[in-house]
């Protein structure tokens, strides 16, 4: 697994431990840094990435057809671009998402 510490130069660095082996938070440790040197650094908490919003546009089924003021398929049904734009139509219509 990996775990990320800091050195005293403020430079983060990733270090493969074992699960069973894993260092302490806060615990002082000797790492190798990218250039291969080791170097006493402290384990951090490693911050997982955030991968932003979800969403995604969509085709509604369910929305009457051809709404005024929103992009439609050929078919007519509408298309859902952004979450405020649902949330507005469901005011309109006094609907609820379910």
């Amino acid at each position: 697994m990996i775990y990320e510490f800091i050195d005293d130069d403020g430079e983060l660095i990733e270090a493969n431990f074992p699960m069973t082996d894993a260092p302490k938070i806060g615990g002082a440790y000797v790492v190798t840094n990218a250039a291969g040197v080791q170097v006493p650094a402290t384990r951090i908490v490693s911050v997982p990435v955030v991968r932003g919003d979800p969403w995604k546009p969509y085709v509604s089924s369910r929305l009457p057809r051809n709404l005024a003021g929103v992009n439609c398929t050929p078919a007519g049904k509408p298309i859902i671009e952004t979450r405020a734009q649902e949330r507005n139509i469901a005011a309109k219509f006094e609907m609820e998402r379910e």
